[in-house]
């Protein structure tokens, strides 16, 4: 997502939770084949929006200090425990 392109995931499992159909990007069923037609047909306007979409989750849920932050006391934990 950081890198811009426009983001497909499936419909199933955590990716949803935090993508969102036709907000981030665009969830696809199983049919790899039917989601890829999909991300084909998305308007430039659409893929954009995405994209950006995407960067600023990524910047906000994802980065390294935050992901960091978030394991540092499970790693603290194994090393004086």
């Amino acid at each position: 997502m950081d890198a811009g392109p426009p983001v497909a995931g499936p419909r199933r499992g955590r990716v949803a939770h935090y993508l969102g159909d036709q907000l981030i990007g665009l969830l696809m069923d199983t049919g790899l084949m039917w989601g890829l037609r999909r991300v084909a047909a998305t308007s430039v306007d659409d893929r954009r929006r995405y994209a950006a979409g995407g960067r600023k989750l990524v910047a906000e849920r994802f980065s390294v200090t935050r992901m960091a932050d978030e394991r540092a006391p499970q790693y603290t934990a194994l090393h004086t425990g």
